[in-house]
């Protein structure tokens, strides 16, 4: 029973980029619900110029544009590129984003080892949800790695410890 509910957690716990990134932007979710008018295409040319001079954050936040087609046509393999390039500076938002893309084939062939690496690297910079998922990857032995219930519980109390809900649901379980 409790395998079956672990691996439907999996499943279910990758977000919407755009949802995961606006949830982490406190500004984001108020200005959309003040009904503040986005400008995207504007912004896009703003983070476009920033990005190309390598700007992490902007490299992400233009990943994120094309993964959700905000002021640009969407486009996944462009996500995926500028979530490579701030990926490759440590971001760990990116490292999380690009695991994403390849849990879901979006942009990329979807490779579950290589989406596990990923979230590995972003779980190493803090990121609760890429804790979250290492946990319950360590948990089912998905994507290329061994059952560790450890491992498993380590990654998903470094979550939990962070707020993260779902972690904190299946912490409980465990015990």
């Amino acid at each position: 029973m409790k395998k079956s509910i672990f691996g439907l957690i999996f499943i279910s716990s990758f977000l919407s980029l755009g949802a995961y990134a606006a949830s982490k932007n406190e500004d984001s979710n108020e200005q959309l619900n003040l009904g503040v008018t986005q400008h995207y295409k504007k912004a896009v040319e703003s983070l476009q110029k920033s990005a190309n001079q390598g700007n992490a954050k902007a490299q992400l936040a233009l990943g994120v544009a094309y993964y959700d087609g905000r002021g640009v046509a969407q486009n996944y393999k462009k996500a995926v590129e500028w979530f490579q390039k701030s990926a490759d500076q440590g971001n760990s938002k990116a490292q999380y984003s690009l695991g994403f893309c390849y849990n879901k084939g979006k942009g990329v062939t979807k490779d579950y080892e290589k989406a596990v690496e990923w979230f590995q690297k972003s779980a190493n910079g803090g990121n609760d949800q890429a804790q979250y998922n290492l946990g319950v990857a360590y948990y089912e032995g998905l994507g290329g790695v061994t059952k560790d219930f450890k491992k498993a519980a380590e990654w998903l109390q470094k979550s939990a410890d962070q707020g993260n809900a779902k972690a904190k649901y299946v912490l409980k379980s465990l015990y």
